[in-house]
């Protein structure tokens, strides 16, 4: 199954990144690096994401060099 990135999740929203960076409380580079697959969300960071998208952290993908495992985070409810 493939699941959207952080940045599909943000264009459906049709969202900038500095509009998503400042709902979420991170800065334009960070998002962007998140999106990129060049830094890894902190777990804290990864469900704050996933709650301001309403998603199941567990069916984001957070890029191929991410270490968020789906067995380290629980559903958001």
């Amino acid at each position: 199954m493939v699941y959207p990135t952080i940045g599909d999740l943000r264009r459906k929203r049709r969202l900038t990144q500095r509009e998503a960076a400042l709902s979420l409380g991170l800065k334009v580079s960070t998002l962007a690096n998140y999106e990129t697959g060049r830094r890894t969300p902190s777990i804290t960071d990864a469900l704050a994401i996933a709650r301001f998208y309403r998603r199941d952290p567990r069916k984001i993908d957070w890029g191929c060099r991410s270490r968020i495992r789906k067995n380290n985070i629980q559903e958001v409810s």
